[in-house]
C-alpha cells in the first residue's frame, strides 16, 4: 500500500507541471512541491527525526503545512496534527500523551508556551519554531533544542532548512 509521499512522488513524475497547491497569490506543482518536500524532509532528517518518531505540527494553514506533512511521511515518522486553539498547557498535554519527538510549530504559539515545556515531555528531542527571523525579517525555521533542565536556558540556532515562501 502506498503512503501519501509516495502518491506525491508519483503524482510529481507523472504530472510535473500540473498544479498542486493554490493559496492566496501562491501556485505549487507538483514538481515543486514534491522538491520542497524533499528539502523539508532532508532538515528534519539532519536534524535527527527517523522512522517512527512521531512529529508534532502546529502551524497556521498555509503550503509549508502541507509541505512538512509530506516530509513526515517521506521519513516515515508519526505526524501528529495539533489544534491551533491549544493553549500552551494543552500543547504540554498533548505532547506528553502522545510522546512526541519533535514539535514544529509556528512563533506566535510557541510564544504561548510554558517557559519550561520541554522539561515536562522527557521524549522531546527537537522543537523547531517557524516564525519571522528578528534579525533580517526573512521567514526562517529554528531550531531550540530542549533544555535537561528547566533552568538550562534554551538556544536558538538556524536550521539546516528554512521556510520556503511563495515568490
Amino acid at each position: 500500500m502506498k503512503n501519501r509521499a509516495q502518491a506525491l512522488y508519483d503524482q510529481a513524475r507523472l504530472i510535473p507541471d500540473k498544479t498542486a497547491v493554490v493559496f492566496e497569490d501562491c501556485t505549487w506543482t507538483f514538481a515543486q512541491l514534491c522538491d520542497r518536500t524533499r528539502s523539508y524532509a532532508a532538515g528534519l532528517a539532519q536534524a535527527g527525526i527517523k522512522r517512527n518518531d512521531k512529529v508534532a505540527l502546529m502551524l497556521s494553514t498555509r503550503p509549508d503545512f502541507i509541505t512538512i506533512e509530506h516530509a513526515v511521511y517521506v521519513l516515515g515518522a508519526t505526524l501528529v496534527p495539533l489544534n491551533i486553539l491549544y493553549k500552551g498547557h494543552e500543547v504540554v498535554q498533548a505532547l506528553q500523551t502522545c510522546e512526541v519527538d519533535c514539535l514544529v510549530i509556528d512563533a506566535d504559539f510557541a510564544a504561548r508556551l510554558p517557559a519550561n515545556f520541554t522539561s515536562q515531555c522527557p521524549s522531546l528531542k527537537n522543537v523547531h519554531v517557524f516564525g519571522m527571523d528578528g534579525f533580517r525579517g526573512d521567514p526562517g525555521g529554528h531550531a531550540m533544542p530542549p533544555a535537561s533542565a528547566a533552568s538550562r536556558p534554551m538556544r536558538r540556532r538556524r536550521l539546516p532548512w528554512t521556510a520556503m515562501t511563495c515568490r
